[in-house]
């Protein structure tokens, strides 16, 4: 085969090349999964009352799902701040530089 070959498919024709990376979800999206998951785990838990309260009783392992869930999306946040802190000095300091660069123009004429 040679450099350029691609794989023939059933009907002849070649595959296109792979062009779309996988997506993965936002941070936003990630939060907002453990939202419906702890939803659905309170709507579906049993129901006790107990000295005057409402209590649900749920699985360990369901809320040790979400609480890993959610640490990870804490964690990834946690290292994206300095991140965008970086970004934004950097912004800032090249601004900085295309001031200090102008020429600078004054409203006296003589």
């Amino acid at each position: 085969m040679g450099e350029n070959d691609s794989q023939p498919t059933r009907n002849g024709g070649q595959t296109p090349p792979r062009t779309q990376q996988p997506t993965h979800p936002t941070r936003l999206e990630q939060v907002a999964k453990s939202i419906a998951d702890l939803t659905k785990i309170a709507e579906s838990a049993a129901r006790i009352r107990r000295n005057s309260k409402d209590l649900v009783e749920v699985e360990t392992d369901d809320l040790h799902h979400v609480i890993r869930d959610l640490r990870r999306v804490h964690d990834a946040l946690r290292q994206e701040a300095p991140k965008d802190t970086l970004a934004k000095i950097l912004k800032n300091t090249e601004e900085i530089k295309r001031k200090i660069t102008e020429p600078k123009t004054t409203g006296h004429k003589l």
